[in-house]
């Protein structure tokens, strides 16, 4: 494992998905978001659906 790796700190996934969330939400606060939908893959048992959002300039 390189010395960078050994170094870094470790985060549950938990911890980052809030993380990212907190940011987005502090950044955007209640936005629309317009853009193509691809690879939709139905409503689970669940209730989520799962897709890809993205537009012409997104890579």
């Amino acid at each position: 494992m390189s010395q960078v790796l050994s170094n870094a700190a470790e985060y549950t996934v938990s911890e980052i998905a809030q993380a990212v969330r907190r940011t987005v939400e502090d950044e955007f606060g209640n936005v629309k978001v317009r853009g193509e939908i691809s690879g939709f893959r139905g409503q689970h048992a669940s209730g989520h659906a799962y897709f890809t959002l993205k537009d012409e300039n997104a890579s």
